[in-house]
This record gives structure tokens, sequence and C-alpha cells, in this order.
């Protein structure tokens, strides 16, 4: 894919991109595209996932909905699926919380501790991200729910 390959009506946009997932050397860098809905956000999102997935770059992908919105880490959840082994190797306070909010354990009689929920996914990225570049996509984010959210608004 190169910079030739546009999105219909957002050349523009899809240069960035192609500029941010081609560019060499490791540093950190993020994209935000906002905007009106039906303007095409959603397929430069796509030309994101399918440039950095013929580059071989590690790309955790969360298309959260108006549904998933009200159930609680469903962001947070989408983002660490397949993850499992990057968990079991947290801190057990961390990894508890995380499985719990990733419903892949029994909350028991305790509380869950949404920062350590938080602490956990930021482990788990910067664990991924010192083996190799990670892009993180996130569509529709104003359908993120409540607790993803905070999970990621102190970062």
């Amino acid at each position: 894919m190169t910079a030739g390959e546009f999105v219909d009506g957002r050349p523009m946009e899809s240069v960035a991109i192609v500029a941010l997932l081609t560019a060499p050397g490791p540093r950190p860098a993020a994209l935000l595209l906002s905007g009106e809905a039906g303007i095409g956000k959603s397929s430069l999102v796509n030309l994101a996932i399918q440039l950095a997935a013929s580059r071989s770059l590690r790309t955790l992908v969360a298309t959260p909905s108006e549904m998933g919105s009200r159930a609680p880490f469903a962001v947070v959840t989408d983002l660490t699926a397949g993850l499992n082994a990057l968990v079991e190797d947290l801190p057990v306070p961390q990894r508890r919380a995380l499985r719990v909010a990733t419903l892949d354990e029994a909350p028991g009689s305790g509380l869950l501790e949404p920062h350590a929920v938080g602490v956990a996914v930021r482990n788990v990225f910067l664990t991924l991200a010192s083996r190799g570049p990670l892009v993180l996509v996130i569509d529709d984010a104003h359908w993120v729910d409540e607790a993803s959210r905070w999970v990621f608004e102190p970062y």
C-alpha cells in the first residue's frame, strides 16, 4: 500500500495515515480522526488497519458500538483479546483486575479496582510496544464505554 492508494475523497488524511505507519524508526505517534458521521472515518481506519497488517505491525483493534457502550470494559476486552500470556505475566493484583474486567475471571467477594485495570492495560501495551511497533485502533471512539474511557483517559 502506498501514498497513491487513497480513500476516495480523503487524500490528505490517507497520506497522513501512510506517512504515520511507514515512517522509519521507532517513535511514539498518534492520529485522531474526528468529524461528522458518514464522512469516511471508518474507511480511513480500515486503510490504517490494512496498511499496518501489510507491514506486519502488531495491531489491536476495538470497534465499539452504541449497544456495547453500555457494557463496562468492552473496549478494554477488545484490545486485550488474545493477550493472555502477557496478562499472566502481570503482578497478581493487576492480572486479577484485568481478568475480572474482561470477564475471564469471576469477581469473587472483592471489589474491582479500576485503577488496577488501567495499570494492567498500560503494562500490557508497554510490553507489546517494547517488542516492536504497536498500533492501537479504536473506531467510533464516541461509543467507548465509560469504564474503558476511564482506563484510557489518564494516559
